[in-house]
C-alpha cells in the first residue's frame, strides 16, 4: 500500500467521523411559537419611535437621574452582571477540552550519603506532557456550545433585569407623583372644609344655620383631616421602596423637590408587529438561548455513549548537573480507545433526561413568548381603557362642580337644606381624588406598554475585562492556539 494511498485512507476516515458529530437539533424561533400578525383592535398607530431609554419620553430630569442612579447603584442589577460572569467562565471551562492540556515538571534532589564512600549526589529531573481527547463525535464541542449559549442567556437576563428596574423606578416615581399630587389635594380640601365650617358657625351664629349643619361641615373636614396620615405613610414607604432600588439605605429619603405633577401622556410609541418581540424582548431572547443550550445537552448525552480516543505524550530526562539536563530525553507516546460496554442503562437515561429537559425549555420559551404577546395586548388595552374613563371621569366630575356651585347658591337662598352641600361637596372631592388616580393609572399603562415591548439599555458593564479564553492562555507559542482553534472564533460578550 503506497504512502499517499494510507494518507487518503486517513484523511477519507477523518471526514466521516466528523460528519457523524451530533449537534443541536433546535428549531427557529419563529416556528418554535407562530404569533398574530397584529396586535388586533388595541394596536394603535405609531405616532413616535421607541427609544432604548424609554424613559426620555416623559420628558422628566428628575425621572432621568433616578434611572441612572438606578443602573449604576441596583444590587440585583450587580447581581446580574456577576451571574453574567460566572456564566462566562464556565464556557471557557467547557470550551478548553477542545484544545490539548500541557503541563510541566520539576524536580531536584540532592543526596549525602555518610561512612564508607561518603559523598553528595545531586538528581535533576525535567518533564513535559501533553494530553488531548479527540472529540470525535463532537461531544466536547456539544457542551462548550451549550454553556455558551447559557453565557449568551445570562447577558441577556441582565438587559432583562435592567429593564425590569428601569419600570419599578418609574412606577415608584409615578407613585410617589401621585400621592404627592394627592397630598397636596387634600391639604387643599381641608383648607376648602375648614372655610365652609367657618361660614357655616357665621351662619349659626346669626341664626341662619342648623346645629346639624355645623356638626355635618365638621364631620366632613374630620373625614379630609383623617386621609393625611395615610397618605403620608404611603409616600414614606414609597420613598423606602426607591432607596432599594437605587442600591441606598431606606434612610436616606429620596425628595421629589418641588416639581410635584404629575407628566404629560407622550405620544404613543411604535409597537411593531408581534414577531418583533422575539428579538426586543430580552427574556424571550434569553429563554431561547436556554432552548439551544438544552438542544446541545442532548448532543453531548448522545455522543456520551460512544467510543473516546485519548492521546497523550510526555517527555522526561534526568541528570546530576542541570547542564547535562538536556543531553539525553526519554520520551513516550500513548493512544487509547474507551467504549462504553454495560452502565445499567445510565447513559440512555441521560439521553432521555437531557430530552425531557429540551422540551421543557421550549415550553418554557413557548409560553414566555405567550406571556410577551399577552402584556403587550394587555397594556394598549389598559390604556385605551382607562383613557376612556378619564374621559367619562372628566365630564362627571365637571357635573358635580356645578352641582356643588348650584346646592350652594340655593342653600344661600334658603331653598334647600345643607345636607345637599354637604352631599354635593363630598361628591366633588371624592372625584377630584379619583382623578388623580385615573391619570396614574393611564401613565402606568404607558410604563408597562415600554416595558412589553422589550428594547435594549445601554449598560456599562461593572467589569469590563474579558474572561480569557484558551487560546489566550497559551504562554509559549501563540501560533498554537491558530493550529486547534481551525478559523477565528467569537468571544463570549
Amino acid at each position: 500500500m503506497s504512502k499517499k494511498f494510507r494518507i487518503g485512507v486517513v484523511f477519507g476516515a477523518a471526514l466521516a467521523v466528523a460528519g457523524c458529530q451530533y449537534t443541536a437539533q433546535t428549531p427557529s424561533a419563529e416556528t418554535t411559537q407562530p404569533l398574530p400578525e397584529t396586535y388586533g383592535d388595541t394596536g394603535a398607530v405609531a405616532a413616535v419611535a421607541r427609544q432604548d431609554q424609554w424613559w426620555t419620553a416623559f420628558d422628566r430630569p428628575d425621572l432621568d437621574s433616578l434611572e441612572d442612579q438606578g443602573l449604576s447603584g441596583n444590587l440585583d442589577l450587580a447581581s446580574a452582571w456577576a451571574r453574567l460572569r460566572q456564566a462566562q467562565a464556565e464556557a471557557v471551562i467547557a470550551g478548553a477540552d477542545l484544545y490539548p492540556a500541557a503541563d510541566a515538571a520539576a524536580s531536584w534532589q540532592k543526596t549525602r550519603t555518610y561512612g564508607q564512600g561518603s559523598g553528595t549526589n545531586t538528581n535533576i529531573g525535567l518533564g513535559i506532557g501533553i494530553g488531548y481527547e479527540v472529540d470525535l463525535w463532537g461531544r466536547i464541542r456539544a457542551g462548550a456550545q451549550s454553556a455558551e449559549a447559557l453565557a449568551g442567556a445570562s447577558g441577556f437576563d441582565v438587559q432583562a433585569t435592567a429593564l425590569t428596574l428601569s419600570g419599578d423606578i418609574a412606577s415608584t416615581w409615578l407613585s410617589l407623583l401621585a400621592y404627592r399630587e394627592g397630598l397636596r389635594l387634600l391639604n387643599d380640601q381641608v383648607e376648602t372644609n375648614r372655610t365652609q365650617l367657618e361660614l357655616i358657625l357665621l351662619r349659626f351664629a346669626n341664626a341662619q344655620s342648623s346645629a346639624l349643619d355645623v356638626l355635618q361641615q365638621r364631620q366632613l373636614l374630620a373625614a379630609a383631616q383623617a386621609r393625611l396620615p395615610e397618605a403620608e405613610r404611603q409616600i414614606r414607604l414609597l420613598q423606602h421602596r426607591m432607596a432599594l432600588l437605587l442600591g441606598v439605605p431606606a434612610d436616606q429619603v429620596y425628595d421629589l423637590g418641588g416639581d410635584h405633577s404629575l407628566p404629560d401622556l407622550p405620544p404613543m410609541p411604535e409597537t411593531g408587529i408581534p414577531s418583533d418581540l422575539l428579538v426586543q424582548r430580552p427574556d424571550v431572547r434569553a429563554r431561547y438561548l436556554e432552548l439551544e443550550s438544552a438542544s446541545w445537552n442532548v448532543a453531548e448525552a448522545k455522543a456520551d455513549r460512544l467510543p473516546r480516543i485519548s492521546l497523550s505524550a510526555d517527555a522526561t530526562t534526568t541528570a546530576q548537573a542541570f547542564s547535562d539536563a538536556f543531553d539525553s530525553w526519554s520520551a513516550s507516546f500513548l493512544a487509547s480507545l474507551a467504549q462504553p460496554l454495560f452502565d445499567a442503562g445510565a447513559r440512555q437515561a441521560e439521553v432521555e433526561r437531557q430530552l425531557a429537559r429540551a422540551r421543557q425549555a421550549m415550553l418554557q420559551y413557548r409560553s414566555t413568548v405567550l406571556t410577551a404577546f399577552k402584556e403587550v395586548r394587555d397594556a394598549l388595552a389598559n390604556e385605551y381603557w382607562y383613557l376612556a374613563a378619564l374621559a367619562a371621569l372628566d365630564v362627571e366630575l365637571e357635573s358635580a362642580q356645578q352641582e356643588f356651585t348650584e346646592a350652594q347658591l340655593r342653600y344661600i337662598n334658603g331653598q334647600t337644606n345643607y345636607l345637599d352641600v354637604i352631599s354635593s361637596l363630598s361628591t366633588l372631592q371624592g372625584l377630584q381624588r379619583e382623578r388623580i388616580d385615573a391619570v396614574a393609572q393611564v401613565l402606568g399603562a404607558r410604563i408597562d406598554l415600554y416595558l412589553s415591548l422589550g428594547g435594549s439599555i445601554p449598560l456599562e458593564n461593572p467589569q469590563p475585562g474579558p474572561i480569557l479564553s484558551p487560546q489566550d492562555t497559551i504562554p509559549f507559542v501563540p501560533a498554537i492556539a491558530e493550529v486547534f482553534d481551525g478559523g477565528d472564533t467569537e468571544s463570549v460578550q
